[in-house]
């Protein structure tokens, strides 16, 4: 689901072109937002954790609270853990929790992730490339400290503007303080920062930039789990097709979108060679939605380069 997200904004990019980027460490994948794992450029991730990562440290002290984790173990983990890849090596969460264990630091499940999660955040570690089907840890590349030193705070938060707006369109700063973890004080200087240009929208105050451009609103999308769509479907408006409810959408499978509402939810199952992909539809739906769907579903396939079988699970005009 987390490279469909980028395949879904891209022509022609399949999944094993996508893991080779990743495996060649052109992107990076680690903890940085909210706090939940994102893909960032290894050049954008010193200066955004520089910003994010303070934020992010006190919405976990609850969490770590709760699970008995003080700062003398979390800063110990990290060390160890630092040591431990220092040669260079990427190793899995279940080869490094061995090397912390023999170092008296015994952890699993919730502690454990928490304990990673915190090295991420000190931007020391990161994700490696994958061994099967499983993650590794490598230590962050030098160039990340790098740049995190290179910018003031005002410098970055002005970047992290300009950088969210050109992803995500015309937003406010209720927006940005979503995505990023950053209070709201600091995305309204961010928009300050960043020169944007306010314009008014059904009444509404928003900001962009001059690289935006206007698109076209697809007829349907497969939009996957924990899309960066997510972050605006906060208003009634975009539950009116939805029986389910907000915490709801980010888990399991993805989302369906019809005329830029969420119309439904999806799922596959990814065998040998093929792909079932299920599409559940909430109210009735047209006869061009419906082959907005399919084509969506022959896209889907075509970034995992396999035979698809659809099944739509709805009502239709």
């Amino acid at each position: 689901m987390a490279g469909w997200a980028i395949g879904r904004r891209t022509n022609g990019l399949t999944d094993a072109m996508l893991g080779k980027s990743f495996t060649s460490g052109r992107f990076l994948r680690t903890h940085i937002l909210r706090p939940t794992w994102h893909f960032v450029l290894p050049e954008d991730l010193g200066w955004m954790m520089k910003l994010t990562a303070p934020r992010v440290h006190r919405l976990m002290a609850s969490h770590n609270k709760t699970i008995d984790l003080a700062e003398p173990e979390l800063a110990k983990a990290s060390e160890v853990i630092v040591e431990t890849l220092s040669d260079g090596e990427a190793m899995t969460r279940t080869e490094l929790a061995a090397h912390l264990a023999e170092a008296g630091i015994h952890a699993t499940s919730i502690r454990l992730a928490h304990l990673f999660i915190h090295a991420e955040l000190e931007t020391l570690i990161c994700n490696g490339p994958l061994a099967g089907k499983q993650h590794t840890y490598i230590l962050a590349p030098p160039a990340v400290r790098n740049a995190a030193a290179a910018m003031t705070e005002d410098e970055a938060l002005a970047q992290l503007a300009r950088t969210y707006i050109r992803g995500h369109g015309p937003s406010q700063p209720a927006d940005l303080s979503w995505w990023s973890s950053l209070t709201l004080s600091q995305s309204r200087k961010a928009f300050e920062f960043a020169g944007l240009t306010p314009l008014s929208i059904e009444g509404e105050s928003y900001w962009t930039d001059e690289t935006q451009i206007e698109a076209e609103l697809p007829v349907a999308a497969l939009i996957p789990a924990f899309d960066e769509t997510i972050s605006y479907v906060r208003k009634p408006l975009d539950h009116v097709r939805y029986p389910g409810v907000t915490p709801d959408l980010a888990r399991g499978g993805g989302l369906l979108f019809v005329g830029g509402v969420i119309g439904g939810s999806w799922s596959r199952k990814v065998k040998a060679e093929s792909v079932e992909i299920e599409v559940t539809c909430h109210g009735k739906l047209s006869k061009k939605e419906r082959l907005a769907i399919e084509l969506e579903a022959d896209r889907y396939a075509a970034f995992l380069e396999a035979a698809y079988e659809l099944k739509l699970v709805g009502q239709f005009l």
